[in-house]
């Protein structure tokens, strides 16, 4: 088989099997849902959020739970406090869920969030253990 140039592509190739078995799929920046960005998802889901459907409030932050309970973890050491914070960092992303329609991605606007309240924790932690000493 001879390679071909496939548009958009940066070179020539050959198709391996797969390739030539799925020829019929349409390649990903021809699809229209490419079109649509992770961000425009989030935004749709929290509209319906706010509209009412609650159940998709987990399902939008699933897939920052890891992330965001990690990032604590790394401030602060201590797997107990961490999974605090997370639990405070969704509670207040559900809180504040009409700020976090913007310009900003969801995943930006949790890092933050979770930097901000492992600092506060952290500062805390501190002034306990400055008191305990004196």
């Amino acid at each position: 088989m001879a390679p071909r140039r496939f548009p958009g592509a940066p070179c020539q190739f050959r198709p391996i099997a797969s390739q030539v078995l799925f020829r019929a799929v349409e390649p990903i920046w021809q699809r229209p849902e490419a079109t649509i960005s992770r961000h425009d998802d989030e935004q749709l889901a929290i509209a319906a959020i706010l509209d009412g459907n609650f159940a998709l409030f987990h399902d939008l932050l699933r897939p920052y739970e890891r992330i965001v309970y990690s990032l604590a973890y790394s401030l602060l050491r201590n797997e107990m406090i961490a999974e605090e914070v997370a639990i405070e960092v969704f509670l207040s992303a559900f809180r504040k869920l009409v700020s976090l329609r913007g310009e900003r991605s969801l995943d930006n606007r949790l890092i933050g969030i979770t930097i901000e309240r492992a600092s506060n924790r952290l500062r805390q932690m501190h002034a306990e253990m400055d008191e305990s000493r004196v």
